[in-house]
C-alpha cells in the first residue's frame, strides 16, 4: 500500500508540475495584467484597461502602456 500510495503522490507531483504557470512563461509566453494584477486574456481588454499594464516573463517583469490599439 505504501508503494502505491507514493506512485499516486509522484503521479500528482507531475500534474500539478504540468500545470504550473511559470512553466508556461518558460515557454515564451508573457502573461499580461492590469494595474489591479487582475489577468488579461485579450487584446481589447488590454486596450481598454486604465493605466499601465504589467508583463511577466519567467526572468521578470516589465511595465508597459498601450499607445495604440488595432482592436
Amino acid at each position: 500500500q505504501t508503494v502505491a500510495r507514493r506512485r499516486e503522490l509522484e503521479r500528482l507531483t507531475l500534474a500539478l508540475a504540468a500545470h504550473d504557470p511559470s512553466r508556461t512563461l518558460q515557454r515564451g509566453y508573457a502573461l499580461v495584467t492590469d494595474h489591479a494584477g487582475a489577468p488579461l486574456s485579450a487584446a481589447a481588454e488590454a486596450a481598454a484597461a486604465p493605466g499601465a499594464l504589467t508583463l511577466h516573463f519567467h526572468d521578470g517583469t516589465l511595465r508597459a502602456r498601450v499607445q495604440e490599439s488595432e482592436a
